[in-house]
């Protein structure tokens, strides 16, 4: 998969290295997710910088620090057709994702009716490619409604 173009997890996730030498006798890898939109708020906190607005992410040095208990999900959103990248007019789906550190959960919204078409759940503890939806299995109902709640939140906080 190449240039971020899907909700896969072979797309949408990508090494992050934070250096700032306040640190550098105590580096540390840290496996928590975090979000690309978590970097600007991160670097102007370990700048000293107060932002001029409230910013969409929040900053990792908490977590770096170990001060707080992270969020520990990330969203994204892709549209369909895949020609509707770059026109809004051309979309006739939308797909948001949340990863969390065992589940990607992708629902897929029709644009004209505003409601779900698909639904792909995949159990990611330790694989790197999606493997089987498990959309649909009785034994998953609590668990996608419980991701399909944490979208529901996101799609209507971030897209109004």
């Amino acid at each position: 998969l190449w240039g971020k173009s899907t909700n896969f997890e072979l797309d949408c996730k990508v090494p992050l290295l934070i250096y700032n030498p306040e640190y550098k006798d105590h580096p540390k890898r840290i496996n928590d997710i975090v979000e690309l939109i978590d970097i600007y708020p991160t670097l102007t906190d370990l700048c000293g910088l107060k932002p001029t607005h409230t910013l969409s992410g929040q900053s990792l040095r908490f977590l770096i620090e170990n001060k707080t208990n992270w969020k520990n999900r990330a969203f994204s959103q892709f549209p369909r057709p895949y020609k509707a990248v770059n026109s809004y007019k051309n979309q006739t789906y939308m797909g948001y994702t949340v990863r969390t550190k065992n589940w990607r959960y992708t629902l897929w919204y029709n644009n004209a009716t505003n409601h779900i078409t698909a639904r792909e759940l995949y159990y990611m503890n330790g694989s790197k490619v999606e493997k089987e939806n498990l959309s649909g299995k009785r034994e998953y109902v609590d668990i996608e409604n419980e991701l399909q709640q944490m979208i529901e939140d996101y799609k209507n906080t971030h897209n109004k």
